[in-house]
């Protein structure tokens, strides 16, 4: 028997994979510790094709791969993508240097019931 935290995941999970077949907008902001985000902006649009990049959302089905490859360019700086999906919840921060990346999905949480808040 499936709790329900499992059944919302295995239905997220489902979803993605029919976006990512259908096309999937996300809208991403980069930030980097080097104080030179025009510079590579304007790099990763070339890279990645995509003219309005971090103005408009978009399909940037390889920015991983981008972003890793990106990176290896400038191994002392810290890119830090920020992503969010046209899906509630869908936020996360990948953060890359020197060809590696790592992945931090947002988490949502909501404080439990105190009764002395209502109003």
């Amino acid at each position: 028997m499936c709790t329900t935290t499992e059944k919302l995941v295995t239905t997220w999970n489902q979803y993605m994979i029919w976006s990512i077949e259908m096309g999937y907008h996300t809208n991403y902001d980069l930030v980097t510790n080097d104080d030179e985000e025009e510079k590579h902006w304007d790099e990763l649009r070339k890279l990645s094709d995509y003219k309005y990049l971090f103005e408009d959302s978009c399909n940037w089905y390889d920015h991983k791969e981008d972003m890793r490859k990106y990176s290896l360019k400038y191994p002392n700086t810290l890119f830090t993508l920020n992503g969010e999906g046209e899906e509630s919840g869908d936020i996360w921060v990948e953060y890359y240097k020197n060809g590696k990346m790592q992945r931090v999905a947002a988490t949502i949480t909501f404080d439990s019931f105190d009764e002395d808040l209502l109003r």
